[in-house]
Formats: C-alpha cells, structure tokens, sequence
C-alpha cells in the first residue's frame, strides 16, 4: 500500500530503471578507461552522469518503493530529476561524438608511447597538442556515445 503523495507506478519500472543502472555501469566502465588514458571533457561527463544516475534512480526507487521512506517522496522532483538526467545524457552522447569526430586517422601509435596492447598518449609539436587514438580507442568512444543515446532514449520513464 503506497501513501497518497507517491504515485503507484506499474512493476515494469523497476526493470526499465535496472537497464539504466545497467547500461550507467557499462558507461562508467568505458569513461573510466578513457580516462585512463586521456581526460578528455567527453569523458569526465559521462562518467560524472553515470555516477549522477545510481543517485536518481536510488532516490526515485528507495521514495517509491520502501514504505518508511515515503515521507521523503516528492513526484515533482522525480520529475525533475528525470529530465534532468536525460539532459545530462544527450549532453554526454554529443560531447562524446563530437570529441569521436575530431579523430581523422586512427593509428597503431608508432613512434609514440605504446603499451603493446595500444592506448593513446600526446606528442608535443610546438605549442599544440596532438591526441592520437588506436582503433580500440575510438571504437570504444563510438560505443560510450552510443550507450549514453540509448540510455537517454529509456531514462523519461
């Protein structure tokens, strides 16, 4: 028996939001590893709206789902934080193509830092910094971006 604040919503939520912490854990997975080599913007984001999403979707699940935590339940904020995370999540999977894009060439990194298994590293040409990326690099990108499309298109439940 729910209060009269919260709203009964159908048993199909609880799957729709485990796919979101599903796909947020793959996401955070991918980001952390591109971290690792190169912090790029794109990928500080998306890590931070992996990490933003197991806050909403605990507070929306926990409000809704447990009776003693009830009192804590707000629909508007719910609402609210929905939205806001399906913002943050077409603002990842843009950054994140756009940053996809600037790569012209992948490369196998010769001449530069390669760990035997490929990654990425700078080469400093004057003033510029030049990024290289393998092609393990940059599928993996494409695949981050994707993921965070795809978790954007299911977040509005």
């Amino acid at each position: 028996m729910t209060a009269s604040h919260v709203v009964d919503s159908p048993k199909w939520t609880i799957i729709v939001r485990g796919l979101q912490v599903v796909l947020a854990v793959a996401i955070l997975g991918m980001s952390a590893y591109g971290i690792y080599w190169v912090a790029f913007g794109a990928f500080i984001l998306s890590l931070i709206t992996s990490l933003g999403t197991f806050i909403i979707v605990g507070y929306s699940v926990a409000t809704s789902r447990i009776a003693s935590l009830h009192s804590a339940y707000n629909y508007w904020a719910v609402l609210a934080l929905d939205i806001l995370a399906a913002i943050f999540w077409l603002a990842s999977m843009a950054d994140l193509a756009a940053t996809r894009t600037s790569f012209k060439y992948p490369t196998t990194i010769n001449g530069c830092v390669n760990y035997g298994y490929g990654g990425i590293c700078y080469r400093k040409r004057d003033l510029e910094k030049r990024a290289v990326a393998t092609y393990g690099y940059l599928d993996m990108m494409s695949a981050c971006a994707g993921l965070s499309a795809l978790n954007m298109s299911v977040f509005p439940t």
